[in-house]
């Protein structure tokens, strides 16, 4: 069975569901981040964002080049 936890975004501290037992079903498997942005945000944060949290990144930092989607970070994800 697919693992789904309660997080606490740690940009804005929103509760969410996090899917990472499941990432294709997660929200955040449609959020496209550069590589330099995504390297930017794990060095940052020690745990997902929210939804929302990501989607106001993406708005913001969407000239970098070299895109890769959240789902591409699911190893780093589940080896928390």
């Amino acid at each position: 069975m697919a693992q789904h936890e309660e997080k606490s975004c740690p940009r804005c501290n929103k509760i969410f569901e996090c899917k990472c037992g499941s990432i294709s079903l997660c929200q955040c498997s449609a959020v496209t981040l550069s590589d330099e942005l995504t390297q930017q945000l794990r060095r940052h944060y020690n745990d997902c964002l929210c939804i929302q949290c990501l989607r106001d990144i993406q708005l913001t930092n969407t000239t970098l080049p070299n895109k890769i989607t959240i789902k591409d970070m699911q190893p780093l994800i589940m080896n928390r």
